[in-house]
C-alpha cells in the first residue's frame, strides 16, 4: 500500500478516535461550525505524519517547512496539510451522517484502517533506529538521475530529501522480512478458512451434479 493510502488510513483512524473534536476554544488552527481543531492536536497530526512518512524530526521539519521550495509540499506546507485534515474530517462526518452508506461497511473500513494505520506505525517506529542512509548513497542517487532534479546543483535539501525517499524505500523493503519474523512468534492456524472453502466447494459441486440434465425433466 502507498505511504499516500497508508497515511489517509491513519487520518481515518484518528478522526474515528474522536482526537479531532477539540474543545479548545482559545488554542484554535481551524473551525468547522461547532467542531474546532486545536493548534495542539494539528500540530501533534503534523509533526507525527512527517515523521512516519518522511523521517523528519520535529527540528528538522521547522527548518525544512521555511524553504520556498516546500511551498506546494502536501503535508510539510502547513496550510496544505491543515486543508487535507479539514476536508478529510468533513467527509468523515457526511460519511457517518449518510443513511445511504451501509454502516456495516463503514464499520469495517474503520477496523481496517485501523489495523493498517497502528501496524504501519509500529513497525517504522521498530525499523527507524536500525535503517542507516548515509551521504555518499544520497550523492550516488543524484548523480545517477540528475534530470529528476532539472540539473540544479545538489545542496543539502536536496540531499536530505533524497535520504528521505531512499529510507522508505529500505523501510517497506525490510518490512516484509519484518512481519514474518514477527508471525513465527505466534502459533497461527489458518485450518477454519481453508475447511470452510472446502465445504463451499464440495456443496457447489453437489448442487451440479444434482441439476437435471438438459434436456429431461
Amino acid at each position: 500500500m502507498s505511504t499516500k493510502k497508508i497515511f489517509i488510513l491513519l487520518v481515518a483512524v484518528l478522526i474515528s478516535s474522536s482526537i479531532l473534536f477539540s474543545c479548545k476554544k482559545d488554542n484554535w488552527a481551524a473551525k468547522i461550525d461547532d467542531d474546532v481543531i486545536s493548534l495542539d492536536d494539528f500540530y501533534n497530526y503534523y509533526y507525527l505524519q512527517n515523521k512516519l512518512f518522511l523521517n523528519l524530526e520535529k527540528k528538522d521539519l521547522d527548518k525544512l517547512s521555511g524553504d520556498p521550495t516546500m511551498m506546494n509540499h502536501p503535508t510539510i506546507n502547513k496550510a496544505r496539510f491543515l486543508d487535507f485534515i479539514i476536508s478529510r474530517k468533513i467527509l468523515y462526518k457526511k460519511a457517518m451522517d449518510d443513511k445511504n452508506i451501509n454502516k456495516d461497511d463503514l464499520n469495517t473500513i474503520v477496523e481496517l484502517s485501523k489495523l493498517q494505520a497502528v501496524s504501519t506505525f509500529y513497525i517504522m517506529e521498530r525499523l527507524k533506529n536500525e535503517i542507516k542512509v548515509t551521504d555518499q548513497e544520497a550523492e550516488q542517487f543524484y548523480n545517477s538521475n540528475k534530470k529528476l532534479f532539472n540539473n540544479v546543483p545538489i545542496d543539502e535539501n536536496i540531499i536530505n530529501r533524497i535520504k528521505q525517499q531512499i529510507f522508505m524505500q529500505k523501510i517497506e523493503e525490510r518490512s516484509n522480512e519484518f512481519i514474518m519474523d514477527m508471525m513465527a512468534q505466534y502459533k497461527i492456524n489458518r485450518e477454519g478458512l481453508k475447511n470452510h472453502l472446502k465445504e463451499k466447494s464440495a456443496e457447489k459441486e453437489k448442487k451440479e451434479q444434482d441439476k437435471p440434465e438438459k434436456g429431461k425433466k
